[in-house]
């Protein structure tokens, strides 16, 4: 299912939960950002399908930072 931002360059809220299993599922880390979707072009420029991605790492000092 496309997301309803999918239709061109926007941003996107994009949440990370982390749980303890041995703390009986206690929720340890729980951030959200904003993130850009950018092209990407998987087979190549000027080959379709193009397709909206995004994407965030986890940095225990400065929390979600966008990736790439």
């Amino acid at each position: 299912m496309p997301l309803p931002e999918a239709d061109g360059p926007r941003e996107v809220t994009v949440r990370f939960t982390v749980t303890d299993p041995a703390g009986g599922g206690r929720v340890v880390h729980d951030r959200s950002t904003r993130v850009a979707l950018r092209a990407f072009h998987p087979n190549g420029e000027g080959c379709g399908p193009a397709v909206r991605q995004a994407g965030v790492r986890a940095d225990p000092g400065r929390g979600l930072v966008p990736a790439g």
